[in-house]
């Protein structure tokens, strides 16, 4: 299989399924339709899972581009960026600069004939089009490309997306770290309760071609066999796709400790030879992802330099919520190897985020519910209520973490509070918590323990229902299939007139312009982290509105 081999339906159970845990997780008192970088808002949220024509998604990788429909948790087609043109491949947004504008628009067209007629099997007219852009996305070609669906294809409204906005929509994950392992490069970004933290924004020096790179450069002391060609014959004669191949099949991002990988036969397809792989192409060639080089910072140390420049009060959540996106991050032990060298990497150069271990204790609770049955939703209303019940009974001066509930059955709970100073336990016992829901402690006791406060022991690897390499195309069909999405698209009529594309700054500015006054803090959208932010935002543009009425009337020339 390879690294973009289209995953069956059994991924995941369906993207209904996700967009509804979406909608139930993060439901909300707005009437409309509004999203913001993590959370599906609203209670009244419109889903266009029936249209006749539903939106086509796409989203331009380096390397391959993905292409379906909204509503679907899968695309229907994974495609090599590339296309055949004046008797040559061009990959499109690799080899972008070597084209004027004429030869770029002609290659964009024939690339997007196939996605639409060969893979898609649809007419692109009238259709809405939805594009999950990345963040480096070359100018020349997003217009192009732009160009090309409205004046050839007559599509009826394009919406180019940021990657990072809607990456979190299939997890439901408001704050996390993003590994995006690319083609020439990885990325690190955070996005930390809905909001993208742009100073996190790091790249490291290693992806996709430098991996393959150090295998072919290894691959030149493998063992030809059953042929009498020589290495440097069969590596001349060697593709991408084998070369890629090599990769997914043979080779670990770590290997099995205390133990030797045994060598491996491939077999080639572009000429007759077997190469014998050694254990140091199969294990050592990963190491080009992990190490830093005269090149550039290594994935460890690009994802420790990410959460260096983000806010402190976040960074253990984002530790213990890191993403892998991309399909490099597929390869066996690759999540085992970067947990494991960013926790060395940590204690080794970043002792300012290691922390320390401070002494605690804890006390534990065991709480009888009084006429009533339990339940999830039950444990969250009554939270707030009990924690403020225990702090009364608490020594002065004793801090308390946010209060850990675990339910045991349908009439007790388990409480469990953190505290600097240790308290009478008996003192408790039997002590009535009276409210919405009524309690009994029926055990107590206090246990010493230790609290980390650094990031030392807290990387985690988030699971995700998706495969890693199609998750920003899911997150864009979820993205297309929202109602209220036409707000931010672009029309024909309205690209003919500009010719050029709106980019979100521009979009923001409109939305602030459009909606009253009235409504400020009413709503959030996807372009802003909150709504105390769209408010600021907003009453700086009246600010600016009211100075320009008070300021005299100018000359055009003085103008």
């Amino acid at each position: 299989p390879k690294m973009a081999d289209k995953p069956k339906p059994t991924a995941a159970s369906s993207i209904s399924e996700t967009l509804s845990s979406l909608t139930r997780t993060f439901s909300t008192t707005t009437k409309t339709a509004t999203l913001s970088s993590s959370v599906v808002a609203t209670a009244g949220l419109g889903l266009n899972l029936n249209a006749d024509k539903p939106p086509v998604v796409l989203e331009f990788g380096h390397c391959y581009t993905r292409a379906g429909f909204a509503s679907e948790y899968v695309p229907r087609a994974i495609i090599p960026t590339k296309v055949a043109y004046k008797g040559r491949s061009v990959a499109l947004l690799q080899d972008f600069h070597q084209l004027d504008a004429v030869e770029l628009r002609d290659a964009v067209i024939d690339f997007l004939f196939h996605v639409f007629y060969t893979h898609l099997v649809i007419k692109a007219h009238d259709r809405r089009v939805v594009i999950v852009e990345d963040m480096l996305l070359p100018v020349p070609v997003r217009t192009t490309i732009a160009a090309a669906l409205f004046q050839h294809y007559q599509i009826a409204s394009l919406v180019f997306v940021p990657s990072y906005e809607v990456i979190s929509f299939p997890l439901a994950l408001p704050t996390g770290l993003y590994v995006d392992v690319g083609l020439e490069d990885t990325r690190v970004f955070a996005v930390a309760n809905g909001g993208f933290i742009r100073k996190s924004y790091t790249m490291g020096a290693s992806g996709r071609n430098s991996f393959l790179s150090r295998i072919k450069e290894y691959l030149r002391e493998a063992v030809v066999k059953a042929s009498t060609m020589t290495i440097d014959e069969v590596l001349s004669t060697m593709t991408e796709e084998e070369l890629e191949d090599i990769s997914v099949r043979a080779c670990f991002a770590v290997g099995p400790p205390d133990s030797r990988v045994p060598d491996a036969d491939y077999r080639m397809t572009s000429c007759d030879a077997i190469l014998q792989l050694s254990h140091q192409i199969r294990v050592k060639a990963a190491d080009v992802l992990f190490e830093d080089d005269d090149d550039g910072d290594g994935i460890p140390r690009a994802l420790l330099e990410a959460l260096q420049a983000c806010p402190v009060d976040v960074r253990r959540e984002l530790a213990a919520n890191i993403v892998l996106v991309g399909g490099v991050t597929q390869l066996r032990g690759f999540q085992h190897r970067l947990l494991r060298d960013t926790e060395a990497l940590l204690l080794k150069d970043y002792p300012s985020m290691q922390g320390q271990d401070l002494s605690v204790h804890v006390l534990e609770l065991t709480l009888q519910a009084q006429g009533a049955r339990l339940d999830k939703i039950a444990l969250e209303t009554a939270a707030e209520k009990i924690k403020m019940e225990l702090v009364q009974e608490l020594p002065p001066g004793a801090p308390v973490d946010d209060l850990e509930l675990e339910l045991v059955d349908a009439q007790h709970l388990k409480a469990s509070l953190t505290m600097a100073q240790s308290c009478d336990a008996s003192s408790l016992m039997n002590k009535a918590i009276s409210g919405k829901l009524n309690f009994k402690i029926t055990n107590a006791s206090v246990q010493p323990a230790t609290k980390a406060t650094g990031l030392k022991q807290t990387f985690k690897i988030h699971a995700s229902p998706f495969p890693s390499s199609i998750l920003n195309w899911v997150g864009g069909a979820i993205f297309a299939a929202l109602t209220g999405v036409e707000k931010y698209a672009t029309t024909a009529e309205q690209f003919a007139k500009a010719a050029t594309l709106p980019d979100w700054a521009s979009l923001l500015e409109q939305e602030l312009n459009e909606q009253p006054s009235t409504s400020v803090g009413s709503s959030r959208t996807f372009l802003t982290g909150s709504s105390s932010v769209q408010a600021v935002l907003r009453s700086s543009q009246q600010t600016l509105n009211k100075s320009a009425a008070s300021t005299p009337t100018k000359t055009p020339a003085a103008e």
